[in-house]
C-alpha cells in the first residue's frame, strides 16, 4: 500500500508538473448545479485563483470571464449540459491585475453505469500566446496584402492625377475610414488651403467635393506646423491629447483625424490625411504603420511622377519649339522662292527687255553711220555685241535665279534643260509626267541644280545620272529624286558645302535626304520630298 501511494503521489506530481509547463488545467463540474468539483493547480493558476483555498464556485469563475463573453459561456454550458453533449470554447478572461487572457475549455461529459449524466470534465488551455501570435500573423498579413494593393494602384498609370485618385480609393477601403485626401502645398503660411484630391464615403463629403477651400485660422495652420515638424504620423483622437481642428471639424463632420507631410524631393510638401466622422475613432499602432507605409510609397511614386509629368511638360514646349521652328523654315523657303521669283520676273520683264531695246536701237544707229566713218562703226557693232553678250549673261544669272522653265513646264522640263547645259553628259531618267506642287518642284530643282554644279567643278566626274520617281508605299506619297556621278566622292555636309542649304531646304518641306560620298566612289543623293506636306493641300 505504501507503494502504491508513493507512485501515485509521483503519477500526480508528473500530471502537475506536465500541466504547469503546457499551460494546461483539468477540473470537473457538477452538472445539476454547474460548479466546479475540481480544480488542478494549473486550473487555478489560469484562472487567477489560489490553488491553496477551497474551490471556487461558478459565480467566481463567471467573475474572471470577459463582460463580452460572459453570455457565450453561460449559454454554451448550459446548452452542453441539456444536450449532454462535450463542446469546445474560446473565451477571454480578466486577471484581478486587469491581465488579460485567452482561454480554450474542452468539455466532455461522463456518464454512470445507469447511462445517467454523472458530470463534466475537461481541459482549460491558456493560448494567450497562441491568440497573440495568430493576431500578429493577421496584422502582418493585413499589412503586406495593404501595401500590394497600394502598390498596384500606384503601379496602375502614370498620370499623377489619376494615380492619387486611384492610392485614395484603396485608402478608403483598406483603413475602412469616412475620408482619405491629400492637401498641396502643406503651407502653415498659406491664407487659404485646397484639398487637391480626395475620397469619401458618400455620407462624408469633404471639402475637394464640395469644391471649398479651406480657411487658415490659427487652429488649421497649428495642425500643419504640427504635421510638418513630425517624423511620422500625427493622431488627432481621444487618446492622443490631439482634437482637430473646431471649424473644420464642425463644418466636416471630423471626429477623429491622423495626417503626415509628404516631401517629393521634386516638388512641394503635401499633407496626407484620414478622417473619421461616423465616431471618436483611436487609431490603432498597426494602423498608424501602415499610414507611415502608405505614405512613404506615396512620396516616391509623386517624386517619379511629378519629375514625369515635368518631362512630358517639357517634351510638349519642345515639340511646339520644333512645330515654330519648322514652319519657321517653311516661311523662310517660301519667302526666298517668292523672293527669287520676283527677281526673275523683274530681270525679264524689265531689265532684258531694256537690254533687248538698247540693243536694237543700237543696230539701228551702226546702220545709219556713214562708210566712212568705219572706226565708229566698228565701235558701234562691238557696244552691240558686249551688250548681247550681258544679255546672255543676265540670262543665266535669271535662270540662276528662279527658271522660267520650271514654271512653264515643270520640273521634267527644268531637268531636261539643266542637262543641256550641263558640260558633262547628264542621263536624265523621269519615271513620272505628272506636275508637283510648286515647292517641291523648285526644291527637287535646286538639289539637281547644286548636285551638277558639284559634280562639275569638284567631283570632276565624267557622267551623271538623274532619276524620278514616286514613293506611294510609305505614309504619304513623296517624290523621290536620286542624282549619281562618278567622280572623286568625299562629299559632306558638315564641311559648308551647298549640300547643306539643301539639307535645310529638303527638311523644311518635311523631307529627308541621304548622301552617300566614299572617297573614290563617286556621290549618290537620294531625295524624298513629301508630295502632300502639313503646309499645303493637293492640287
Amino acid at each position: 500500500m505504501v507503494e502504491r501511494t508513493a507512485e501515485l503521489r509521483r503519477s500526480k506530481a508528473y500530471l502537475t508538473e506536465a500541466q504547469r509547463l503546457t499551460h494546461t488545467g483539468s477540473f470537473a463540474l457538477n452538472t445539476s448545479t454547474g460548479s466546479p468539483t475540481h480544480m488542478s493547480d494549473e486550473h487555478c493558476r489560469v484562472f487567477g485563483f489560489d490553488p491553496r483555498r477551497e474551490v471556487p464556485s461558478f459565480e467566481e469563475h463567471l467573475q474572471r470571464v470577459h463582460p463580452e463573453d460572459r453570455a457565450k459561456y453561460v449559454d454554451t454550458l448550459e446548452r452542453a449540459i441539456r444536450g449532454e453533449t462535450n463542446f469546445d470554447l474560446e473565451f477571454r478572461v480578466i486577471l484581478p491585475q486587469a491581465q488579460l487572457k485567452h482561454i480554450r475549455s474542452v468539455v466532455y461529459p461522463v456518464f454512470n453505469a445507469s447511462g445517467e449524466l454523472e458530470e463534466f470534465v475537461g481541459t482549460t488551455m491558456d493560448v494567450t500566446e497562441r491568440k497573440r501570435a495568430d493576431e500578429e500573423r493577421q496584422a502582418q498579413l493585413w499589412f503586406f496584402e495593404s501595401m500590394d494593393r497600394i502598390n498596384r494602384a500606384m503601379q496602375g498609370t502614370s498620370d499623377l492625377e489619376q494615380m492619387m485618385s486611384e492610392v485614395l480609393d484603396v485608402v478608403l477601403t483598406i483603413f475602412e475610414c469616412d475620408r482619405a485626401w491629400l492637401i498641396y502645398p502643406c503651407d502653415p503660411e498659406a491664407a487659404h488651403h485646397r484639398v487637391r484630391m480626395e475620397r469619401t464615403r458618400p455620407e462624408y463629403m469633404g471639402a475637394f467635393g464640395l469644391g471649398l477651400e479651406i480657411e487658415n485660422d490659427p487652429e488649421v495652420a497649428g495642425v500643419f506646423k504640427s504635421v510638418l515638424s513630425s517624423s511620422s504620423p500625427v493622431r488627432f483622437d481621444p487618446e492622443s491629447g490631439n482634437s482637430p481642428p473646431a471649424a473644420i471639424s464642425e463644418v466636416f463632420n471630423i471626429k477623429s483625424m491622423i495626417a503626415m507631410a509628404l516631401y517629393p524631393k521634386a516638388d512641394a510638401s503635401y499633407m496626407f490625411g484620414l478622417h473619421q466622422c461616423s465616431y471618436p475613432r483611436v487609431w490603432t499602432p498597426q494602423e498608424e504603420r501602415l499610414f507611415q507605409e502608405v505614405g512613404r510609397r506615396l512620396t516616391a511614386t509623386l517624386d517619379t511622377l511629378v519629375v514625369v509629368r515635368d518631362l512630358r511638360e517639357s517634351e510638349r514646349r519642345l515639340a511646339a519649339s520644333r512645330a515654330e521652328l519648322a514652319a519657321s523654315r517653311v516661311r523662310i523657303v517660301a519667302a526666298t522662292d517668292e523672293t527669287r521669283r520676283r527677281i526673275e520676273r523683274d530681270l525679264h520683264d524689265g531689265v532684258q527687255q531694256r537690254l533687248v531695246s538698247l540693243g536694237l536701237e543700237l543696230r539701228a544707229a551702226e546702220a545709219l553711220v556713214p562708210a566712212e566713218l568705219d572706226e565708229l562703226k566698228a565701235r558701234l557693232s562691238h557696244t552691240t555685241d558686249g551688250l548681247a553678250g550681258a544679255f546672255n549673261d543676265l540670262q543665266e544669272i535669271s535662270r540662276g535665279v528662279h527658271p522660267a522653265i520650271l514654271s512653264q513646264g515643270g520640273l521634267g522640263s527644268a531637268l531636261k534643260a539643266l542637262a543641256r547645259r550641263c558640260p558633262i553628259p547628264v542621263n536624265v531618267n523621269l519615271g513620272v509626267q505628272r506636275r508637283f506642287p510648286e515647292r517641291v518642284e523648285v526644291a527637287a530643282y535646286y538639289v539637281a541644280s547644286e548636285a551638277l554644279t558639284n559634280s562639275t567643278k569638284h567631283a570632276h566626274a565624267s557622267a551623271v545620272s538623274i532619276h524620278v520617281s514616286i514613293d506611294s508605299e510609305a505614309e504619304r506619297e513623296s517624290l523621290v529624286l536620286k542624282i549619281c556621278d562618278d567622280g572623286v566622292g568625299g562629299a559632306d555636309t558638315n564641311l559648308g558645302s551647298g549640300l547643306m542649304g539643301l539639307v535645310d531646304r529638303v527638311e523644311a518641306l518635311g523631307g529627308r535626304m541621304q548622301i552617300a560620298s566614299p572617297a573614290g566612289g563617286g556621290t549618290s543623293l537620294l531625295v524624298h520630298l513629301p508630295v502632300v506636306t502639313d503646309w499645303q493641300q493637293p492640287l
